[in-house]
């Protein structure tokens, strides 16, 4: 019997040898033969929610019935990405065209840039991400036609797109070229005098800009001349038929092809568009924008941004009093320059040299470096009142006498390095980051104030640049003016939403509130103030500063101390810039942590410090001042018209005597992807009420017109008595903004604040925190140095191989198991043990193992059921102030997108406004949707839609309410996705 035995043994060892052997051969066959699934295209809707463009946008439709406009259709979509492969075949073996490259391999942004790296030898393909989300990654590439295929064969879970002329433009971009008031179903449109695009030179491209200008403009002259409704529409000049430059100008800036229609001169739309493609369709053009001109857009105002201490009668600048007035820092303005001759500037030791060298004198008083672009003066005003605001200091001796109040800057004892980038009109033409910052930065400025935009809400080439330079440069912080496009008298619009300009990440984008005793008084923003949120959904503008009826330095040749009044968010944008020297000096002479000064103490911060202490300040406004033309329009924080609300450097940092918050600070804090960085803080007794922690960081730049711009995400937290706070005011992490904030009621022992980096593109990410309240900082101080004191590494819930083997979107990791508890048992929990009962995956689907969240771990056990069903939902009628409460038949969970309808009453020209609210089984709020109609304020019915950043659980009921105004609330419906991603509608009907 035991012979038996051990030859059966022995047979079946062998058999299992030979089954590995096999195994082992068919796994190397396996990864030696590329996959037959590869994807040269993309759907029109993938593709559009990776980027938005004038291809693949719903609104394009309209332009169906153009031979030349955008496609309309799936099929006519992959109709022109193939026909794009073929161009691009065509164009020989060494000119490369753009691509789009997608990877949806199961991991991380960092994980995909270099599974794309090893598999397509794409070695800083990171630098030019387009999207990263959980479940996909995509960037744009350089690449010839050959290298395009077969990067495309190397895995089935890698997309490679090219790019044609209308994946290159936005819908917005494209139609905002046509004028105010266009309408496509009018026969023979015509734009006049606002058709304006650039094409956007491909980085890395060798020839000379000259030599794609000649290219670009041949090829417009032959589309000119061949395109019907171009040379035969439009109207003669001087007796003969137009030609292209009777009407266009092609002219090059940078990387810029600008492409303008000339002043006075009429042009068919359909031969715009055709202009547009030709521009386009080059295989050195990356992308083409909008290009509207770029335009520009103090006594009490300090007092209310050093915090309103005092009273109207004994009104206190505490950080003045305290000696922070800017001292050894330098603020770099772009504008239409500056008056030196003013008393606010003058040096009796002479003046820079004003001109093209960029020489720097740190001897000066006040200007140390004046780069005239331009020329050598302000003819405007606009520069000198901006510069006035920042910085300005009423010189001593013969010829310095104000009469009148004397309206010093808010950082009087700074310097400043001018970038003269206009002459006497609204128009200026400022550089790009590099060589404007750069030429800034040898004169030690850290600070770039531009209260200048071109009213274009979207993600633009400058706003990359600037990001860019701010990633690469922490140290450097630039502050932008958001527009004055808020509202207009004008026109008797008001409340105009998606209107902010200059929205890169990394900028500090300025709102303007009132001035003291100014309308409804400094807790309102102004009617003309831009509004967000930005084109791609972020939070912008992010704070406020006095902006309406600001006095400041008046402009002029000779010598004056004269003062005048502007209103503008260019006027708020200057005053945020000079508070950002004053903090700078609180840091760097060392106020921080005891509100003294200690020399000891002192050290550098970094850029995005110094802007989360400034979005930590900020104080809640209460409304939009409509300036009696309209009704006060609502506010609330981290909305579209506040951002994190109006500055107070006296909330920002904490300043003995004077402050009535303790403020701790972490700077450089770095963490590896799917790391995490946790503080926990006690909490002791003061005079303030609130405890406000927020995290901000330099993200890297993004991708022109990217619809998630977002490239490394890190999510903030706070646990406050067992519970967990997201940050602006959400109910969920938020996947947009790389600011964030946390604000609630003081009152715990103890909190805990936490920094997961969740997705990154890079191999790390450097951020700060801010806390403010009655912190205790008497055990430790904090870290302002490049490690967090803690770092807590969770367990990978998977591994990812070269070669992925699945791309779901929902997955659970088999061989996670708790051991610890269970051993006398001989139990685990496992994903499979949590589902085996209601009440455990309720305990553990929200707790953390090793710091990562079990329902990331569980995914299929935790995920929330998502229930399709139907319910009777007549049109209903809410009068102003009235709530109507609709209870589901079952919970919906798993929510993450709402759509509805609100129709105006038609015997009314005001404004109406209106919630849809989600809300659970006991009427507790989950999530809000406001929209509005009315009258000379909007359309009479608006169709509105709403995608969550985080899905909602719970949903039992629905409310209805009117808010402003009565009005009539239809069509609601939430859509909710099941385990694996597919969508379920859930109508009201």
């Amino acid at each position: 019997q035991n012979t038996k035995q051990e030859t059966a043994l022995k047979s079946i060892s062998i058999q299992r040898m030979q089954l590995f052997a096999a195994i082992r051969i068919l796994a190397v066959a396996l990864v030696a033969a590329p996959f037959t699934r590869a994807s040269d295209s993309l759907s029109i809707e993938l593709h559009n929610s990776i980027i938005h463009t004038a291809a693949t946008s719903v609104e394009s439709s309209q332009y169906s019935d153009v031979s030349v406009g955008p496609s309309s259709t799936d099929e006519s979509f992959a109709d022109d990405l193939q026909k794009q492969w073929k161009a691009n075949e065509g164009l020989g073996d060494d000119v490369a065209a753009p691509y789009l490259v997608c990877d949806f391999t199961a991991g991380t942004g960092r994980s995909r840039v270099e599974h794309i790296n090893s598999l397509c030898d794409l070695p800083d393909i990171g630098d030019h991400s387009v999207q990263n989300l959980p479940d996909r990654t995509c960037v744009n590439a350089q690449l010839l036609y050959a290298d395009a295929k077969k990067c495309a064969a190397k895995s089935e879970f890698i997309a490679v797109v090219p790019h044609t002329a209308w994946t290159k433009i936005s819908y917005e971009a494209l139609t905002a070229g046509f004028g105010d008031g266009f309408n496509t179903t009018m026969p023979n449109q015509v734009a006049i005098e606002t058709a304006r695009y650039a094409g956007i030179i491909c980085p890395g491209d060798s020839e000379s800009i000259k030599t794609r200008r000649s290219e670009a403009k041949n090829a417009l002259m032959r589309d000119f001349k061949s395109t019907e409704k171009c040379a035969a529409t439009v109207p003669s000049v001087r007796g003969y038929m137009a030609k292209f430059g009777d009407i266009f100008t092609l002219t090059f800036e940078n990387s810029r092809l600008k492409l303008h229609q000339k002043d006075g001169v009429f042009v068919n739309y359909e031969c715009l568009m055709a202009l547009v493609a030709s521009l386009a369709e080059h295989p050195f053009v990356c992308n083409v924008e909008h290009d509207p001109p770029v335009v520009l857009f103090n006594d009490n105002a300090r007092w209310i941004m050093q915090g309103n201490v005092g009273s109207n009668s004994n009104k206190k600048l505490p950080f003045h009093d305290a000696g922070i007035k800017g001292f050894g820092q330098t603020v770099q303005m772009s504008d239409t320059g500056l008056s030196v001759q003013s008393c606010y500037f003058y040096d009796s030791n002479g003046e820079v040299v004003r001109d093209k060298s960029a020489t720097v004198d740190r001897s000066k008083r006040k200007v140390v470096q004046y780069y005239a672009k331009s020329d050598q003066y302000d003819d405007n005003g606009h520069g000198t009142h901006c510069a006035g605001t920042i910085l300005g200091e009423i010189c001593t001796g013969t010829g310095c006498t104000v009469n009148g109040v004397n309206r010093d800057g808010s950082a009087p004892e700074a310097k400043i390095a001018v970038y003269d980038i206009g002459g006497s009109g609204p128009g200026v033409s400022p550089d790009d980051a590099d060589p404007m910052f750069v030429r800034g930065m040898s004169a030690f400025a850290t600070v770039h104030s531009a209260s200048w935009g071109n009213g274009d809400n979207s993600y633009q080439t400058r706003d990359r640049k600037n990001d860019k330079f701010q990633y690469d440069n922490p140290s450097f912080l630039v502050v932008f003016a958001a527009g004055n496009s808020g509202g207009s008298k004008n026109s008797g619009r008001y409340n105009i939403k998606n209107t902010s300009s200059g929205v890169a990440k990394n900028n500090l984008n300025v709102c303007a509130t009132n001035n003291h005793e100014v309308g409804l008084g400094q807790s309102y923003t102004a009617y003309f103030s831009s509004m967000g949120p930005s084109q791609d959904g972020r939070m912008k503008p992010d704070i406020c500063a006095p902006g309406m009826k600001i006095s400041s330095a008046k402009n002029s040749r000779g010598r004056t101390c004269s003062s005048q009044t502007y209103s503008g968010t260019s006027m708020a944008c200057p005053g945020v810039a000079g508070s950002a020297l004053l903090l700078r000096q609180f840091f760097m002479e060392g106020f921080y942590p005891t509100g003294t000064k200690n020399s000891a103490d002192s050290f550098t911060p970094t850029g995005y410090l110094i802007k989360a202490a400034i979005l930590n300040s900020g104080r809640a406004v209460l409304g939009r001042d409509n300036d009696g033309e309209a009704d006060m329009f609502p506010s609330t924080p981290y909305d579209e018209s506040q951002g994190f609300g109006l500055i107070s450097l006296i909330d920002a940092v904490y300043l003995n005597g004077e402050s009535k918050a303790k403020v701790l600070v972490w700077d450089q804090v770095e963490l590896e992807n799917g790391k995490m960085w946790e503080e926990t803080i006690t909490i002791g007794s003061c005079d303030t009420q609130q405890t406000s922690v927020t995290m901000t960081y330099f993200d890297k730049e993004g991708a022109v017109g990217c619809s998630t711009c977002m490239t490394n995400r890190l999510d903030l937290t706070v646990m406050n008595n067992g519970q967990t706070l997201y940050p602006n005011g959400k109910t969920g992490h938020d996947t947009k903004n790389n600011v964030q904030r946390v604000r609630f009621e003081t009152g715990n022992d103890s909190i805990t604040v936490r920094v997961h980096a969740k997705n990154l593109i890079t191999a790390s990410q450097k951020f700060a925190v801010v806390v403010s309240g009655c912190v205790d900082s008497g055990s430790r101080h904090p870290a302002h140095s490049p490690g967090p004191s803690k770092i807590s590494s969770p367990a990978p819930s998977k591994s990812i191989s070269q070669t992925p083997t699945a791309a779901p979107t929902c997955f659970e990791d088999p061989n996670f198991a708790i051991t610890r508890g269970f051993k006398k048992k001989q139990l685990k929990r496992t994903c499979k043990y949590f589902g085996e009962k209601k009440w455990r995956k309720k305990k553990w689907c929200n707790k953390r193992y090793r710091g990562q969240l079990i329902s990331e771990i569980c995914c299929v056990t935790c995920a929330p059921e998502c229930t399709q069903q139907e319910i009777l939902m007549k049109e209903y009628y809410a009068r102003s102030g009235q709530t109507i409460t609709t209870n589901l038949p079952a919970v919906i969970n798993n929510v993450q997108q709402v759509r509805g309808t609100l129709r105006c009453t038609y015997t009314t020209n005001h404004y109406v406004s209106g919630d849809f609210i989600l809300q659970d089984a006991s009427g507790n709020q989950l999530y809000k949707m406001n929209f509005h109609c009315g009258g000379q304020h909007g359309t009479d019915v608006t169709k509105s839609s709403e995608v969550f950043d985080m899905p909602v659980d719970g949903v039992k009921m629905v409310s209805y309410k009117s808010s402003w105004n009565s009005g009539y609330y239809s069509d609601f419906m939430a859509i909710c996705t099941d385990v694996n991603g597919k969508e379920i509608e859930v109508p009201l009907k």
